[in-house]
């Protein structure tokens, strides 16, 4: 577990989302990587490195069975680095990209 700035353990959050559809983009989850590059802005701008996401699955997406994955938070990429970074740039998810200094 990490710990915070005054020393004191950090318990990881735990973030659940409900998917409706799934097209492979948005969560993207690819060659063992799962990204929210182009979904869930709330959970991006809140979660840390060691905190955890589940998504599960809508009734008419996976009826008996809605647990669709279990993620651990590994890196936060900030302001546009995700389209910036060449491992990502055969994602599904890599929707973006930098042109003359902005995202298009």
């Amino acid at each position: 577990m990490e710990r915070n700035v005054r020393g004191a353990v950090r318990r990881p959050r735990i973030y659940v989302y409900k998917l409706t559809t799934d097209n492979g983009g948005a969560p993207a989850v690819y060659r063992g990587t799962l990204s929210l590059a182009i979904c869930k802005p709330k959970i991006r701008a809140k979660a840390e490195v060691g905190d955890w996401l589940i998504g599960i699955g809508g009734k008419t997406l996976r009826p008996g069975a809605p647990l669709i994955y279990v993620a651990e938070v590994t890196e936060i990429l900030e302001g546009g680095e995700y389209y910036a970074e060449k491992r990502f740039s055969n994602r599904p998810d890599s929707v973006y990209e930098w042109r003359k200094n902005r995202l298009r």
